[in-house]
């Protein structure tokens, strides 16, 4: 299993494509991606992005059910630092953590075998 950060600011770009080219061929293909500072995005370039990752992101995963996940790494430190609960989770943080959670605990088996 991989977690690839990505940057929101420059999605996609070259850099990006060829880190995620490397992982497939390291044969790499239980990934998450990780899409950070979203909290720079307005609502509709969000929209726009999250369709654009679908489409380039989803297919590069072996990952069932969510693997793309946009999330805002400042809105998660500055939260937990003011213990502001509802800005960690608008952040996505949790969201993540619990998708990685879930996915190594349903495939701790394999991983020990």
């Amino acid at each position: 299993m991989a977690l690839l950060v990505l940057s929101c600011r420059a999605l996609a770009s070259k850099a990006d494509l060829a880190l995620i080219e490397s992982a497939a061929q390291l044969g790499l293909t239980e990934i998450f991606f990780v899409c950070n500072h979203a909290d720079g995005l307005s609502p509709e370039d969000m929209k726009g992005l999250e369709s654009r990752c679908a489409a380039l992101l989803r297919p590069r995963t072996t990952i069932p059910g969510q693997a793309v996940f946009f999330v805002s790494g400042r809105w998660a430190l500055e939260g937990a630092e003011s213990q502001d609960l509802a800005l960690v989770q608008r952040s996505g943080i949790d969201e993540l953590r619990c998708a990685i959670t879930d996915y190594v605990s349903s495939n701790r088996d394999r991983a020990t075998a």
